[in-house]
């Protein structure tokens, strides 16, 4: 999926990014929001950005997004 630069701008201010970073390079990135109307007040994932395959078998990286925030 392709997004223009305004596209990110504006879900910028409304989402949370996070990158997962080792010695320097970025190994993996998520986006996620806060639904306001949600009781639980539980942090929704809406996209796995990137993940670096020579990680993903090794340390889990796309585990280690999605499970660390449902903790």
């Amino acid at each position: 999926m392709m997004q223009t630069l305004d596209e990110i701008i504006n879900e910028y201010s409304r989402s949370l990014f996070v990158k997962y970073i080792e010695n320097g390079v970025i190994i993996g990135s998520v986006r996620g929001y806060i639904d306001e109307n949600d009781t639980k007040n539980r942090c929704f994932y809406s996209k796995l950005g990137y993940v670096d395959t020579s990680f993903r078998e090794v340390n889990n990286v796309s585990l280690v997004f999605m499970s660390k925030d449902n903790k």
